[in-house]
């Protein structure tokens, strides 16, 4: 039976630092990590995290492994509870010491790991664009998600497979911007005119779990769009667009209302100016005359076959 082990876990020192949740698998090696609002069940989006976890691994039964730590217990609870109540999932509970690190490995692994790849990303980060990412940057949630992505993506287990193709069923080969680099997104939908450009620009944040939609970032929020094309060297960095983006995973778009939101689509909504004014249009022409005749068209099989034959004397 899989165990999914998870604890918190910190990138910063102080009371400031914003707690992240440390998630892996022990049958696959599948780590993920969230930065969360607070500890404990109080916002949606923690639930939310540790629930889809396992409900995108296909679980139905699985083992919950964490300390006895008010907050982690309380989260584990609310999880439980919408894991058998919304998808039919069995949990079992088993409790490791609390302050004993060993004896929560598997989940302690993953912190590590997640820990080691976000420190890469924040120095590549700031080397491409030339920016120093404090702690209240909206990309620090996303770089964490990101680097246990890339974790699950490279890092090949004992069998010679990535965490992503025992999950999949398939290795990842699919080329990806690397994170916090200018990109070209293409929108869902249709556009409304083909006045604008069909491509938009936005900085990439990384790729969803359970499509092959990607998150891009701009000044109105985190979007998922359809795919990404890179620009030229020299075009991927912009510090200043870089520092104005917004948006993180619990409200990707500023100004968004409740909890436990989803990142929303990139719709092109494009209305064209008018190019001539209203009281410079000529007058709508009205009928001239008559309706002229049209021809009728008489078909064997069909009109002759309907009303018959006239027979001629």
């Amino acid at each position: 039976m899989p165990v999914v082990a998870f604890d918190y876990g910190y990138l910063g020192s102080g009371e400031d630092a914003a707690p992240i949740l440390f998630m892996r698998d022990s049958l696959r090696r599948y780590t993920g990590a969230e930065v969360l609002t607070c500890k404990g069940a109080a916002h949606a989006h923690s639930a939310d995290v540790l629930v889809k976890f396992v409900v995108n691994g296909g679980y139905k039964k699985v083992v919950f492994r964490c300390d006895s730590a008010p907050s982690i217990v309380a989260l584990r609870g609310e999880a439980v509870k919408r894991l058998k109540k919304d998808h039919g999932v069995e949990c079992l509970l088993e409790t490791s010491a609390v302050g004993e690190s060993q004896s929560n490995g598997l989940a302690e692994g993953a912190v590590r790991d997640v820990k080691c790849l976000a420190r890469t990303l924040r120095r590549a980060v700031e080397e491409m664009h030339g920016f120093t990412i404090g702690p209240e940057h909206p990309c620090l949630p996303w770089m964490v998600r990101r680097g246990a992505a890339v974790h699950n993506r490279g890092q090949v287990n004992s069998d010679g497979r990535a965490p992503y193709e025992l999950r999949k069923g398939r290795a990842c080969k699919r080329a990806l911007p690397a994170f916090g680099e200018k990109v070209f997104y293409l929108p869902v939908g249709k556009r409304k005119s083909r006045l604008v450009d069909r491509w938009l620009e936005g900085v990439f944040y990384g790729i969803r779990d359970d499509s092959d939609e990607v998150y891009v970032a701009t000044p109105k929020g985190v979007m998922r769009a359809r795919s990404v094309k890179r620009m030229p060297l020299a075009a991927r960095s912009d510090k200043a667009l870089f520092s104005e983006l917004q948006g993180v995973p619990w409200r990707p778009v500023p100004g968004q209302e409740g909890e436990g939101l989803e990142v929303p689509p990139a719709m092109a909504k494009v209305v064209a100016d008018q190019v001539v004014p209203d009281v410079d249009l000529p007058p709508v022409p009205g009928p001239v005359g008559p309706p002229a005749p049209r021809r009728v068209c008489i078909r064997k099989g069909v009109e002759l076959w309907r009303y018959g034959l006239t027979y001629g004397e």
